[in-house]
């Protein structure tokens, strides 16, 4: 497919090294259209999962505990 792939090799590189020179830069670098879509369906899913799952996912702590996010 060289050549003919949605995605320009070159215009990549051109981002990763300018995703590495960045202090701002964040943990992950989605790199084409396509990858942005697959990346919104998945966490659409996992919402999807989180709010179906709230309830009981919530209900399995010990009574008075209050537990704050985790993770980053």
């Amino acid at each position: 497919m060289d050549g003919a792939q949605p995605g320009d090799p070159a215009k990549a590189v051109e981002a990763m090294i300018e995703a590495v020179n960045n202090k701002e830069s964040t943990l992950r670098l989605p790199l084409g259209a396509d990858a942005i879509g697959a990346i919104e369906t998945k966490l659409a899913a996992v919402q999807s999962d989180v709010n179906t799952n709230r309830e009981v996912a919530t209900s399995t702590a010990y009574e008075g505990v209050t537990v704050g996010n985790i993770g980053g």
